[in-house]
């Protein structure tokens, strides 16, 4: 039976490779040092009983004929290769046999596509690891983690090529994937606000792009003209529920959140569809008296977008109230002075005022009273006058008080 086969070879190869690294370590004292050895043995010998035992499975489905006929042709048996995979338990190699069509143009390995490996080097396992440690991590960040957490290590190049086949099979069924997800959410009990927000971050892609600011050194020709790599915008989306503010709370209980998110595109198009189309799920599933709030920073470009775009129009349209204190820690500095008592004072006066009654007139008139030197003042006139104009471009989206 194949099942005895399996466990035979995970034996002998668990056996071979512990007897191989522990056999002196565990007739010495016991230490830090021969605890750890005896462990490195111990792993890695699971590493090759697995690797044995799953190479006698799949290779044990492996059928030889002369001639098989695949996708209308004729294929011929040729000879037996072995291909060595990414597996949960280390690269395993698997030996196969491969058949060719009559004019030696085309190859079939019947073993490969019977599980899914057709030009694949990594199992499924290992492409869902890679695949979500990539959605936190670099290549060879992950590359790092995988090694002091599983048994395979693919090497960052590998991951990043699984990383892109991914992301093109996904995007070829995006609109069924994203339909199943949307279909099997609700929205949570007691929601009373929906919230949507959107923010957008720099990366830096491998790609061209033209430097910003003036060049440190006069133009040398057109090679220098665009760096090999750019910062672009890439866009993300949150969609949230909130329930009712629980007693000793300032702010109401998120009970759910959806995110989406872009990579850097041209005015963001992708992004503000998909976006759009969570919104849509979301306020067909909330309740029909519920508040809905657009909560952005103060980018100029999200809220030419919002603001022109009719399905925002019942909407509560709320500055991020963080970034609006960003810049009134920028103005209590320009008053007086970074990292002052007096600048630490004004900013929390003023902080507290804004989220319980917005709309709040901020004075500014006054860093002469407290800065020495006319230039001085200048300067941190300029600053404030700079952080109040951010504020009040918004006058109208500072309800950070209001009750739903």
């Amino acid at each position: 039976m194949v099942v005895e086969r399996m466990i035979e070879a995970a034996m002998s190869a668990f056996k071979e490779k512990v007897t191989e690294l522990c056999h002196e370590q565990v007739e010495e004292p016991l230490s830090p040092e021969s605890a750890a050895v005896v462990t490195q043995g111990i792993q890695q010998g699971l590493s090759r009983a697995g690797q044995a035992a799953f190479r006698v499975f799949v290779e044990s489905k492996d059928t030889f004929a002369k001639v098989i006929v695949h996708d209308d042709d004729v294929y011929r048996f040729k000879y037996k290769s072995t291909k060595t995979f990414e597996s949960l338990w280390g690269k395993t190699p698997v030996t196969r046999g491969v058949y060719q069509n009559a004019s030696d143009a085309r190859s079939h390995v019947p073993l490969d596509a019977a599980w899914g490996m057709q030009n694949e080097q990594m199992t499924l396992e290992v492409q869902e690891a890679v695949g979500f440690a990539c959605s936190f991590v670099t290549p060879e960040e992950t590359r790092e983690l995988l090694e002091k957490s599983a048994m395979f290590h693919p090497h960052p190049t590998q991951i990043k090529r699984c990383v892109e086949q991914m992301a093109q099979r996904m995007e070829a069924v995006r609109d069924e994937l994203d339909s199943r997800i949307r279909a099997s959410e609700s929205a949570p009990p007691g929601t009373r606000v929906l919230a949507g927000s959107m923010d957008g971050v720099n990366v830096l892609l491998n790609e061209k792009g033209k430097k910003r600011g003036r060049p440190k050194e006069r133009p040398k020709g057109a090679e220098d003209a665009e760096p090999r790599t750019a910062y672009k915008n890439a866009m993300v989306g949150a969609i949230s529920f909130y329930g009712d503010v629980q007693e000793g709370h300032k702010g109401p209980q998120r009970l759910a959140c959806r995110y989406t998110s872009h990579m850097p595109e041209d005015r963001a198009m992708t992004f503000k569809g998909k976006f759009e189309a969570e919104l849509e799920t979301a306020e067909a599933q909330a309740p029909l008296d519920v508040v809905k709030v657009l909560v952005c920073d103060a980018a100029r470009a999200i809220w030419n977008y919002a603001d022109h775009n009719e399905r925002f129009d019942d909407y509560e349209k709320i500055i991020d109230y963080w970034h609006a204190v960003e810049h009134l820690s920028l103005a209590a500095e320009a008053l007086f002075g970074k990292g002052t008592l007096k600048a630490q004072a004004w900013y929390n006066r003023y902080a507290d005022k804004l989220l319980e009654r917005f709309k709040v007139e901020i004075p500014y008139g006054c860093a002469s009273e407290d800065k020495a030197g006319e230039e001085q003042d200048r300067r941190h006139s300029g600053a404030m006058s700079r952080s109040c104009d951010a504020v009040s471009r918004h006058r109208n989206k500072q309800a950070w008080a209001f009750q739903p």
